[in-house]
């Protein structure tokens, strides 16, 4: 193996359950295939078992509560830009 080569390879399947299993079946199995991993004692307690996206859609819920954090620094450069553009700013 080279510098340049590091024999990485993808691959991309797309399967329709329903062609196996009736939707509420696949669903039945997705449910505890879930509750299975969340259930999982965690390497670490500190930190508890999450599945792929829950960090990002808690953060999101978060976010629509509460709104985005925006730095005084970045606030200031947006007033900036709306005021050399002309354009109005609530900020």
């Amino acid at each position: 193996q080279d510098d340049q080569n590091f024999d990485v390879g993808h691959m991309m399947v797309a399967i329709n359950p329903t062609a196996m299993m009736s939707q509420a079946d696949f669903d039945r199995r997705l449910e505890e295939l879930l509750s299975q991993v969340k259930n999982a004692p965690p390497i670490d307690s500190a930190r508890p078992v999450m599945l792929p996206g829950e960090v990002e859609f808690g953060r999101m819920e978060q976010r629509r509560a509460g709104g985005i954090p925006v730095s005084r620094e970045t606030v200031a450069q947006l007033r900036d830009l709306a005021a050399e553009i002309g354009v109005k700013c609530s900020l």
